[in-house]
């Protein structure tokens, strides 16, 4: 007879060492290095030939002829990386958006990013700095909107205000981007939003260059023996003199704004999807680098015959005078996904604004970009920013202006028909009878709309009797009945979303909800400034539940399919067993999470701020377990996010190992070889309940039983 411990004197020792931490719900995540690419908004070659680009969350730094990436920045306090500069001393400037505030933090670092420290002694904290620049007289510049120019003499120690006037002797505040032509005594010049400007003593003085004033900040290019080019609005001019006059090369409808003149006398301009060339001072141009997307540059650089785009389509390089390209960002995944769906087949689906819609049928092991190309006011452009699916499988792609749909997972898109405007909208609800709903906003007086579709998004008919405030997000109880988070109340539908009233009482002061999840036992929680909120009779009342987070800061809320809910407050992520009435924290590690999903076979995937994809990974690490006679030991149990348990252990002679269940039934099981230190796989049916189970391994009749917590 087998010499193992009976079942349930393991499942007593077993709860002694899991059930202390099974209520605290710990995740772990493990990025997907996807989807690949993303924007990069600021690029910067280094002296020693490496590069340094800034992204929407990180700064990256890759050494000369490699193709790796390190993240050098994180967690300054922004989220996107606007503007880079190098001085004489080495000292690297980056200025850093603040999310939706208009206002910039200013960091420098004297070891090529590895550290930073604030610097922005003596500019303002409202100040929204547009530009960087460094000349060769050790001086550094910032230009911003609203609040002029910032001069350094002290390498960022401190920041002065320096003057920029018009002909008529009035401050320029809102200035663009600042261009110089070489070294000290050498002019320098400014693109504001009207005209541009030029100084010769090293910024202290700044005056108009007299026939720009009026033109809506024009692209300024400076050659290497001080022309001055002015590109933009179909027209291309170009000043021997300083800036004192300038002479029109080119004016015609549909030129490419030009912003950039390479050491070779080549012009370098953008229309629509498409990088042009010009090699004969714009008069003639040849497309040579066109993207699938809208192509918009952020910052470009010249390094010798290096010529460098940062785009929202990636970090492009150029060795032959702008003639080929090739991409520079390989293995730099920077994509922020703001919406994550998943279909019945087991597919996640993944929306990254201005890349498109991806999508993984294999575990999330490799990502497809769907498209689609955009529509509407914006021809080229996609920013797809809410992607969802309907129950016969049919993909909707949502942006602020149109709706593309995709009856063949994702191979081609059209824009349905509709009764009005171009719809759009950022939430989408679609249902199992083929009706799909989306707000909108209707014209150009910004009234708030419904777009509602019965036959699975092939045609939509729109409602401007909505009621007033943005619809933040639908959701549709198990009898069909709708109900809307909305920014002035909680909405509800029973006839299929044609009619909607409130349906807010209990919550004070009928407040915004941002965030709503309907349960399946037909509750609901509605997550507002006031706090979170639940109903059990379809809103009729509404009762407060304690929360260990903002409710009004909330991203997401799911039901996973062991009706455990999720609560995502970026960039933690909480859970509740009881329908919110208690919350842990399920993961507050150091990935910025902005959207989750559960995908049909169990898999839960988490967008990263910059980083692409996550997916949860299960690990159990036990200590070492050794049967009597040594046959047996087992290293590690692992139980991996798809539902597959893997088991490192070193055995003596054939055997098997099974799962066993709370009540002691066999639930899964199969037989393994002999093997001094293997791994083997065994897959957990996707009917397994969250729960604790015993795994026993048997071996030259002996056995040792692991227990395993299932989540």
């Amino acid at each position: 007879m087998a010499r193992c411990p009976g079942l349930y004197g393991s499942i007593l020792l077993a709860v002694s060492a899991v059930t202390c931490c099974a209520h605290a719900q710990h995740y772990a995540f493990q990025p997907l290095r996807a989807p690949a690419g993303g924007p990069v908004h600021s690029v910067l070659p280094l002296p020693d030939g490496g590069i340094i680009v800034g992204t929407s969350y990180h700064i990256f730094s890759s050494v000369k002829g490699d193709t790796s990436w390190t993240k050098r920045a994180t967690s300054l306090g922004g989220y996107q990386f606007g503007s880079l500069a190098r001085d004489s001393a080495g000292m690297l400037y980056a200025a850093i958006g603040e999310g939706l505030e208009s206002r910039s933090n200013l960091f420098r670092s004297t070891d090529n990013g590895a550290t930073w420290q604030p610097s922005r002694n003596g500019i303002p904290g409202t100040a929204e700095i547009s530009s960087l620049a460094a000349d060769r007289a050790g001086n550094t510049y910032a230009a911003t909107y609203g609040l002029g120019l910032y001069r350094s003499s002290d390498h960022g120690s401190s920041w002065h205000a320096v003057a920029v006037r018009n002909s008529r002797d009035s401050t320029i505040l809102n200035l663009y981007g600042i261009r110089f032509a070489g070294g000290h005594g050498t002019p320098l010049y400014l693109t504001a939003n009207f005209g541009v400007y030029r100084s010769v003593d090293s910024g202290t003085v700044w005056r108009a260059c007299a026939q720009t004033e009026g033109t809506a900040g024009p692209n300024v290019i400076v050659d290497s023996v001080g022309a001055i080019y002015l590109g933009g609005r179909g027209t291309l001019a170009r000043s021997t003199d300083s800036g004192v006059t300038f002479a029109t090369l080119i004016a015609q409808p549909g030129l490419p704004s030009a912003f950039l003149l390479t050491r070779h006398g080549t012009l370098l301009g953008l229309r629509g999807d498409t990088l042009f060339r010009s090699a004969d001072g714009g008069v003639s141009w040849k497309p040579e680098l066109v993207c699938p997307y809208f192509l918009r540059v952020h910052d470009y650089a010249a390094d010798g015959d290096m010529v460098f785009l940062a785009t929202n389509q990636g970090l492009f390089r150029s060795t032959d005078d702008c003639l080929t390209w090739q991409a520079a960002s390989t293995g730099l995944i920077v994509s922020t996904v703001t919406d994550l769906a998943a279909d019945s087949s087991g597919a996640v689906l993944a929306a990254a604004p201005g890349q498109g819609i991806f999508r993984s049928g294999d575990n999330g092991a490799s990502w497809n970009n769907l498209g689609p190309q955009g529509a509407g006011a914006y021809p080229g452009y996609y920013y797809a920013g809410t992607v969802a699916c309907d129950a016969i499988g049919h993909l909707y792609a949502l942006s602020l202006d149109s709706i593309h749909v995709s009856t063949n997972g994702g191979g081609s898109w059209s824009v349905p028909r509709n009764t009005n405007e171009p719809l759009g909208g950022s939430n989408i609800l679609t249902a199992p009878n083929g009706l799909a709903l989306t707000a909108f906003t209707e014209g150009a007086g910004g009234s708030n709309a419904l777009a509602r579709s019965t036959d699975y998004g092939a045609s939509w008919i729109t409602y401007s009797i909505y009621p007033t405030g943005s619809a933040y997000r639908f959701q549709m109880l198990g009898n069909g009945h709708l109900f809307a988070a909305t920014s002035n109340s909680i909405m509800y539908s029973l006839d299929t979303g044609r009619t909607w009233r409130q349906r807010g009482t209990g919550i004070p002061d009928n407040r915004p909800a941002r965030e709503l999840l309907a349960t399946r036992s037909g509750a609901l929680l509605a997550a507002t400034p006031n706090g979170l909120f639940r109903t059990t009779d379809e809103g009729v009342t509404w009762a407060p539940l304690t929360t260990p987070f903002a409710a009004d800061s909330v991203r997401r809320m799911i039901q996973l399919r062991s009706n455990r809910i999720l609560a995502l407050v970026p960039p933690r992520l909480f859970a509740s067993d009881d329908e919110g009435t208690s919350w842990d924290t399920a993961y507050a590690g150091e990935l910025q999470l902005t959207q989750i999903v559960e995908s049909a076979n169990g898999d839960l995937y988490a967008g990263i701020a910059g980083e692409g994809l996550a997916r949860r990974t299960h690990t159990v690490e036990v200590p070492v377990a050794v049967d009597r006679r040594h046959t047996i030991a087992v290293q590690s149990v692992r139980l991996e996010a798809n539902g597959t348990l893997t088991l490192r252990y070193s055995v003596t002679g054939p055997g098997d190992v099974e799962i066993f269940d709370i009540a002691g039934h066999a639930v899964a099981g199969m037989p393994f070889a002999n093997g001094a230190a293997t791994e083997q796989s065994l897959r957990i049916p996707d009917h397994f309940a969250p729960g604790l189970y015993l795994c026993r391994l048997r071996a030259g009749g002996n056995c040792v039983v692991v227990p395993v917590a299932v989540r």
